[in-house]
């Protein structure tokens, strides 16, 4: 790989092949986004041209979104000219002046940037599978495919099915001793299956297994040693029938299984496998297995010789079959894998199916193939002559070979293909991707560049990071090619930092357990929850101290540390869902992101249980295991209760009888719901019990959903169960897991692998000594990459071989390649933990703390024992070394072995492993973030609106509802018009009203497009262009009072779309309205509601913040359609609108939040001089000329504004 360059996307030569390696926080979709816009300009192309893939669906449309941002920013520039001095203006308005310089005028470009803007809709940003599907599809003569392959499925299901019927063909209707050597390997078809999946994903790997002389050589052996030891075995045999097992008492083998059948069969079975296939290894039979573990039998024999039980002369035999039992073993999962490989094959073309992978595959194949493949190449490569790669680190080699031999069969003509990523963060290996293509694309790359600023982290948390990095050495990252490289600072020192009182919060805080008394690894189960108990008290401190002011910016902006500020990276989904219930028990809300699907869900294995239970309502042990559901929440006392009451008892078996004819008459949803209702109230009152309920809800769809394909009861049951069981496709939006809103307020909780891509202001690794340290791959198979980098399989190989130490040297680099995610996901403060617990030392953290280079990582082996430097005096040593490198970015605290309070998070614990609960506590009323939409939900109807008063969701399938001629834009309506218009209101430069004709239509378009809004073609679309763009024109040029019209206010004074966090201090609901209704304010709540604790942080969002003539003002824009005519506008009818949507009570909490901000940031602030009050703009009713209509105008007074900012400190009103 060629030494990379500093990237510079104005510079950076276009055609060729060029890698760009982007790491964590530099601005790769920026650069990418940066690259499209001046290939558009430079090379004359329009986005039909320019291929840019990703690997999620998710990804292409953020991808399609800032592409299209960035296109129509351009645009504006290039016809207005540069309007500021940001990074990305400049950028374009350079691009714009080439492009002048070269021949066009700015009309010109302005017109093909708005062109390609409004038709990035068309553009080819897709997955590789996405374009492996369309590049078939449309070259399907070139590649001689044919064009229509079937219905498209999922390869985990197929595979799963073929996985099973090899099982049980290999076990029905079979020799017993066959299918007991056979299920000693296998006990049943998910641990076959378990074996089988990564070498199914791995199709390209190169499966290893023992060449034939070699096994001969050892069957060989195995016979010789049979021909002279079966007298000593059978006497071993006869001894172990009677003792039950090998052993005896000795210890090292107990318990074990012998066949039920005579000594003389046992040593026939074995026979027969050594004899009857000579040039193949047989399964030998079950019982084999026990002493062919010759290592532990003849360690035994050292350490007791004078044991009478063994016959020291047998150990010749138990080494010979102990490599023969592992070939054997691989053998046959290779056969296994063949059969499954085939049969599926046979079963998709049968079946008219196809998956992504046959897609790739299949386009592989094809333009490699030298009959089709270099026509086939070209006609890709003329379709999109530029490639933009992102995630490239993600592929793997197939993928790249395509790519390769579209875009570097002939380099001299046109195009260019464009790889960024980061090998860094290579992390996928599980889902196939593999970083040595990465690697391999370097090497073949004309140039390789790097991205050099760090826009994410702060420049402490950066240093670090690069101190833990540095102190690994040069091979930190184990694999040759992959460096560690140093970034500037993108953010300045002082920019966003949070600070207790007067001190910045540490940029990286390292909590280190001390030793066991005894000298001992903590025991995992030991060790953790001292680790999480760090850092949830870590969590309700900044919580806390953000609560009380302690907490805060240090550049003045105020705003406090947020839960969704916070985010905790573990190691494993089981991880995640302790850290959630210890998190709930001290009051503080989280949610787990690691449920990408609703099947993987605790109510989804509830719901199992509850299904079985009413199929088969006579069945007294699964009625009991159902009534342990949090639907019915049935303690064991209540059990116990129940089996002693006979009436009990037969009223809840009729009740499940009932339930099973409703689920027979109407299905399951029938079924289900009227437990859903009679549990929602007590669900609901759980801290997560909003996602608890909509787990439950989406599911109950789901059945019905599967019902309609005629699934009866068992088909229905067994359909959840291969649901449950089968991995889920990653873009599957039928399981994935329903977001809430009340999710985005809540500290997040993620394995490291799904926080990939995010970032968090505060980031917590509660168990970073433990990244890395499991899944070493102790036994065959082994994955590796040969000396070409070639990815193998190994199959047959002995502990210590080549092949493990290089499967152990590939998964220490990918658990380094974990940490350094973890880490960056910081903005800016890191707190990570170590503790001398059992598999520390594997760690990758303590690689980075050794300053272990690769070669010795590699040589670690799975039965090695800890070094002696895990001590804490060594420990000690590491930790001030690493101190030493940045002193002012990395503090080092210890633990006590013993915190206070830990007794308290047991409980969470025990509820996670109950099958029956002995309790369910009273709901708590923990510390959260409100919003105002929150607050009101539910709330009940005032007595005065009319048909007009409706709140933005309202939506109308009549263009003229009222019968009479509309005065005023009466649709479209509902609220993906309402968000659109806010978006544009957000977006515009109100200055530079109203855009030129050429840009206006397609601006106008492309945001209602964004919302989902159609716009129909003709003189229809024309009409709903001009109405909005009237819209706009009257929002901006009605002159408001105290304002004036909001075109004329400059920039300096004015702030789109103010985010605020207000501190609540306990008061509740009911308070705050019989204070505002003192002020003549009434607002109905909910009875649910009114006695709320309001005890948090209230958060929102204001529209518009304007200062005019001293004086500051909140604006918010308003899409109800209230009526066709302009007089539904007027203030009263406004008055009753806004009563009516409970706007009043939304405006207070924004004044307030308004006055605690200017009250800190503004001196000599006093709500008389400087508070403006709250002004709503109804936008359709607006006039353009004043203020007559369309615009409500509130000052509530300062005696009310400083009542409620005491209560909500947690005061009382004065």
């Amino acid at each position: 790989m060629t030494a990379p360059r500093p990237f510079d996307a104005a510079t950076m030569p276009l055609r060729g092949l060029h890698l760009i390696e982007a790491s964590a926080g530099t601005g790769k979709t920026y650069s990418l986004a940066g690259l499209y816009l001046r290939l558009l300009l430079e090379e004359q192309l329009t986005p039909r041209d320019i291929l840019v893939m990703t690997f999620t669906r998710a990804a292409t449309q953020e991808l399609r979104e800032r592409i299209r941002t960035r296109l129509a920013r351009a645009a504006a520039i290039a016809a207005h000219g540069l309007d500021d001095d940001a990074h990305d203006a400049q950028f374009a308005e350079q691009l714009v002046q080439a492009a002048v310089a070269r021949g066009e005028d700015r009309a010109s470009v302005t017109r093909r940037l708005v062109q390609a803007a409004a038709t990035m809709d068309e553009a080819t940003i897709t997955t590789i599978h996405g374009f492996s599907q369309r590049a078939v599809a449309e070259n399907a003569f070139d590649s001689g495919l044919p064009f229509d392959r079937g219905k498209q499925v999922d390869d985990n299901s197929l595979w799963l099915e073929a996985a099973r019927d090899y099982w049980r063909a290999r076990t029905v209707n079979q020799p017993r001793d066959a299918v007991m050597a056979f299920t000693a390997c296998w006990p049943g078809p998910a641990s076959l299956y378990a074996e089988l999946d990564p070498l199914l994903r791995k199709p390209a790997s190169q499966l290893r297994l023992a060449d034939a002389d070699h096994i001969a050589q050892l069957a060989e052996q195995a016979r010789n040693a049979w021909e002279t030891d079966a007298g000593k075995l059978a006497a071993l045999l006869e001894q172990a029938v009677d003792a039950g097992s090998f052993l005896g008492d000795s210890g090292l083998l107990k318990e074990i299984n012998l066949p039920g059948n005579s000594v003389a069969d046992m040593l026939d079975a074995l026979r027969q496998g050594l004899f009857s296939q000579p040039d193949k290894p047989p399964l030998l039979p079950e019982w084999v297995q026990y002493l062919g573990d010759a290592d532990s039998v003849a360690a035994q024999v050292r350490k007791r010789p004078d044991q009478s039980w063994f016959d020291p002369h047998l150990l010749p035999l138990c080494q010979a079959l102990a490599p023969l039992q592992r070939m054997a073993r691989g053998s046959a999962l290779v056969d296994a894998l063949r059969w499954v490989e085939v049969e599926t094959l046979a079963r998709k073309r049968a079946r008219r199916q196809f998956s992504f992978n046959d897609m790739i595959m299949a386009l592989h194949e094809a333009v490699h193939d030298p009959r089709i493949g270099p026509a086939l190449s070209d006609a890709l490569h003329r379709t999109w002559p530029w490639a933009l790669v992102d995630e490239f680190q993600d592929t793997d080699p197939s993928q790249y070979d395509i790519l390769r031999c579209i875009y570097a069969r002939e380099r001299e003509r046109p195009g260019g293909l464009i790889m960024i990523g980061d090998p860094k963060q290579a992390i996928y290996r599980f889902r196939g991707g593999d970083v040595h293509a990465y690697l391999r694309a370097g090497h073949d790359a004309d140039d390789c560049f790097t991205l050099p600023r760090n826009f994410r982290s702060t420049p402490a948390v950066l240093d670090a990071i690069e101190a833990l990095f540095r102190q690994g050495g040069e091979q930190a990252f184990v694999i040759d090619g992959i460096r560690f490289h140093t970034v500037e600072p993108g953010r300045a020192s002082g920019d966003r930092v949070y600070s207790i009182g007067t001190e910045p919060l540490p940029a990286m805080t390292v909590w280190t357990l001390p030793d066991r008394e005894d000298g001992k690894p903590w025991p995992g189960n030991a060790a953790k929850p001292r680790l999480l108990h760090a850092c949830i008290k870590t969590i309700a401190d900044l919580l806390h101290g953000s609560g009380v002011g302690e907490v805060r910016c240090a550049d003045g902006e105020c705003r406090p540390i947020a839960p969704a500020d916070i985010g905790i990276l573990v190691n494993s989904n089981r991880e995640a869902t302790e850290a959630q219930a210890a998190l709930a028990v001290h009051g503080i809300p989280a949610v787990c992101l690691h449920q990408d699907s609703v099947f993987d869900s605790r109510q989804a294995g509830e719901l199992l249980q509850l299904l079985q239970a009413v199929a088969n309502p006579l069945d007294e042990g699964l009625v009991r295991a159902a009534l342990t559901c949090e639907l019915f929440a049935h303690s064991m006392a209540d059990l116990i209760a129940l089996r002693e009451d006979e009436d009990a008892w037969r009223a809840v078996i009729e009740e499940f009888q009932s339930a099973h004819e409703r689920w027979h008459r109407n299905g399951p949803l029938d079924m289900l719901q009227p437990w859903l209702q009679g549990a929602a109230a007590r669900l609901l009152g759980w801290s997560d019990g909003e996602r608890r309920m909509t787990n439950w809800l989406h599911l109950a769809d789901s059945l019905e959903s599967a019902a309609a394909e005629s699934f009866g009861m068992a088909g229905l049951i067994r359909w959840l169960e291969e649901t449950m069981t089968t991995p889920a496709d990653a873009e599957s939006a039928d399981a994935r897991q329903l977001r809430l809103e009340s999710d985005e307020d809540l500290v997040r909780i993620s394995t490291v692998h799904k926080a990939k891509g995010l970032q968090y202001p505060v980031v917590f690794l509660p168990y970073a000594a433990l990244l890395g340290s499991s899944g070493k791959p102790d036994v065959a198979p082994y994955f590796y990459h040969d000396h070409l980098g070639t990815p193998m399989a190994a199959l047959s190989e002995q502990d210590d071989s080549a092949a493990q130490r290089s499967a152990i040297e590939e998964h220490r680099a990918e658990a380094m390649r974990l940490l350094y995610v973890a880490l960056t996901r910081a903005e800016q403060a890191l707190y990570l933990s170590w503790a001398p617990v059992g598999g520390a030392p594997d760690s990758a953290l303590a690689l980075l703390l050794h300053g272990m280079d690769g070669a010795d990582a590699g040589a670690w082996g799975g039965k090695r024992k800890a070094p002696g430097w895990v001590s804490a005096e060594t420990l000690g040593q590491r930790l001030e070394e690493l101190q030493q490198r940045a002193p002012h970015a990395i503090q080092v605290d210890h633990l006590s072995p013993e915190p206070a309070g830990m007794q308290s998070m047991q409980p969470a614990q025990a509820e996670l492993d109950r099958g029956a609960r002995d309790d369910f506590p009273a709901p708590r009323q923990p510390w959260r973030v409100f919003s105002f939409s929150g607050l009101v939900s539910h709330a009940s109807a005032r007595p005065e609106p009319d048909q007009g008063a409706e709140d933005e969701s309202h939506q109308s399938g009549e263009t003229d509802p009222w019968g009479v001629e509309a005065e005023v834009m009466v649709s479209p309506a509902g609220p993906a018009f309402g968000t659109a218009v806010h978006d544009m209101l957000e977006e515009l430069d109100f200055q530079s009203w109203p855009l030129p004709e050429p840009a206006m239509q397609p601006w106008i378009v492309e945001r209602l497009r964004r919302h989902g809004l159609v716009v129909p073609d003709g003189a229809d679309g024309k009409r709903l262009v001009d109405n909005i763009r009237r819209l706009l024109d009257a929002t901006l040029t009605t002159a408001l009072p105290g304002i004036g019209p909001l075109q004329a206010v400059e920039p300096p004074h004015r702030r789109s779309e103010m985010e605020f966090f207000l501190r609540l201090g306990g008061t509740n609901a009911r308070a705050v309205t019989d204070c505002l209704a003192a002020h003549g304010y009434a607002i109905n709540l909910a009875a649910e509601r009114r006695e709320q604790l309001l005890n948090g942080l209230m958060h929102g969002f204001i529209d518009l913040t304007v200062e005019a003539d001293g004086r500051y003002w909140i604006i918010d824009y308003k899409t109800n359609l209230l009526g066709a005519r302009r007089q539904d506008y007027a203030a009263p009818q406004l008055g009753i609108a806004v009563r009516a949507g409970h706007y009043d009570l939304q405006y207070l909490i924004y004044l307030v939040a308004l006055h605690r901000y200017l009250q800190r940031g503004l001196p000599g602030y006093t709500p008389e001089q400087h508070l403006g009050g709250a002004q709503y703009l109804f936008v359709r009713g607006m006039n353009g000329i004043n203020a007559d209509e369309g615009v409500f105008v509130d000052r509530p007074s300062d005696a009310l504004i400083l009542e409620l900012d005491a209560l909500f400190d947690g005061g009382a009103a004065r």
